[in-house]
C-alpha cells in the first residue's frame, strides 16, 4: 500500500478487531470478493431504495434526527484514566449510505451543553442540505461560539 509503512497492520485487520465470538472478519479486497454482492452491493442498494422511496412516498427533501441518543461525556474530564478520544455518534450510517448529512445545533442539555440534529438528504443535493442548515440556524438562533476550556482538567493537558 502506498504510504503504509512496513509491517504495521492496516487499520481494522489487528484480532483484537477481527474476532468476535465465534465469527472471524477478514479483510478482502471488493474488487475481487465473491460476495460483495451479497454481503455489500445488495444490502447498500435495497438501503438506498428504501430510503429514496420513503423521501418520494412522503414528498420529503431530508430526514432530521438526534445527532446522537445520549449528552456526551464532559470533554475535559478523565475517560478511563486518559481523555476522551471525542464524541461518539450512532450517524455513521449515511457516510457509508452515501447521502449528505450535517449536524447543526438543536438546542442545548440543562447544563448548557449543545446537543445535534442531523439532517441527511439526497445524493448529490449537498448545496441544498446546505441551505436548509443555514436556514435553520438563521431562524433558531442556537448556534453560539464555544466556550474555550483554557486549561484541561488532567495534569499535562495543554
Amino acid at each position: 500500500m502506498i504510504g503504509q509503512p512496513l509491517g504495521e497492520p492496516i487499520i481494522g485487520t489487528e484480532k483484537a478487531n477481527a474476532q468476535f465470538g465465534d465469527i472471524t472478519l477478514t479483510q478482502r479486497k471488493i474488487e475481487n470478493d465473491p460476495d460483495a454482492e451479497a454481503n455489500y452491493y445488495g444490502p447498500r442498494r435495497r438501503l438506498m431504495e428504501a430510503y429514496l422511496s420513503t423521501m418520494e412516498r412522503l414528498h420529503l427533501d431530508g430526514f432530521v434526527y438526534p445527532a446522537i441518543q445520549m449528552p456526551p461525556v464532559d470533554e475535559t474530564m478523565a475517560q478511563n484514566g486518559r481523555l476522551s478520544e471525542g464524541p461518539h455518534s450512532d450517524t455513521s450510517w449515511v457516510n457509508m449510505l452515501g447521502v449528505p448529512a450535517v449536524v447543526v445545533v438543536g438546542g442545548y442539555y440543562s447544563g448548557g451543553l449543545p446537543f445535534g440534529l442531523e439532517i441527511s438528504g439526497k445524493p448529490w443535493h449537498d448545496g441544498e442540505l446546505l441551505g436548509y442548515a443555514y436556514g435553520y440556524e438563521q431562524t433558531t438562533h442556537h448556534r453560539h461560539p464555544p466556550v474555550l476550556v483554557e486549561q484541561g482538567l488532567l495534569t499535562g493537558t495543554p
